[in-house]
C-alpha cells in the first residue's frame, strides 16, 4: 500500500517513478528541503508550499539543503525532480552522504539544462524547462542534497519538487 500511495503522490505532482522490477522507493517532498542559512544569515527570499522550495529573489540565489530520512542503510540514487521556469539562472545540485569520523562527501554537481538527468556544467545559464525535469546522483548511500536555487526571472523562478530514493 505504501508504494501505491507514494507512486500516486507522485503522478499526482506531475512525475513518474522509475525503478528496476522488485526495487522499492521513497519520495520526500521538496517541501521538507531547508534553507542554509549559516551560509546567507537570512531567510528572505526563501519560498516554500505544497509545489516545493524556491527562490523568489530576482537579485542573488538561495542555498538549500535537502535530506532524506531513510530506514535502509543502502540505497541505490537518489533523483531530484524540480522546475526551472527561470531564464535568470540555473540550479545546480550535490548529493552528499556523511561519514561518522571522516565528514562529508560530495557528488559531482548536477546543473539544470536540456539534458535528461542533468548536465556536468553550466554549459546553458539562460536554460527554462517547460515541465517537471530531475537530477540523477547514482552511487549508493546519499543523505540527500545540497543545492543553489538560481535567481528568479520575471515570471519564472526555480522550484525542487520531490526527491526521490531508490533501494
Amino acid at each position: 500500500m505504501k508504494r501505491i500511495a507514494t507512486t500516486v503522490l507522485a503522478l499526482t505532482l506531475g512525475m513518474a517513478i522509475s525503478t528496476t522490477a522488485g526495487a522499492a522507493s521513497k519520495l520526500f517532498p521538496g517541501a521538507s528541503c531547508l534553507p542554509a542559512i549559516a551560509n546567507t544569515n537570512t531567510t528572505s527570499g526563501y519560498y516554500r508550499n505544497e509545489n516545493g522550495m524556491s527562490n523568489s529573489d530576482t537579485g542573488s540565489s538561495r542555498v538549500v539543503v535537502c535530506p532524506v530520512f531513510e530506514d535502509s542503510s543502502v540505497n541505490e540514487s537518489l533523483r531530484l525532480w524540480y522546475n526551472d521556469t527561470s531564464s535568470a539562472a540555473n540550479l545546480y545540485c550535490y548529493a552528499y552522504t556523511r561519514i561518522p569520523g571522516s565528514g562529508v562527501t560530495y557528488s559531482d554537481p548536477r546543473y539544470s539544462c536540456g539534458t535528461a538527468g542533468g548536465c556536468a556544467t553550466d554549459s546553458d545559464p539562460s536554460y527554462s524547462s517547460t515541465g517537471t525535469v530531475y537530477f540523477d546522483f547514482s552511487g549508493t548511500n546519499w543523505d540527500g542534497a545540497v543545492c543553489t536555487i538560481g535567481k528568479a526571472s520575471s515570471g519564472g523562478q526555480i522550484a525542487i519538487q520531490s526527491l526521490i530514493v531508490n533501494y
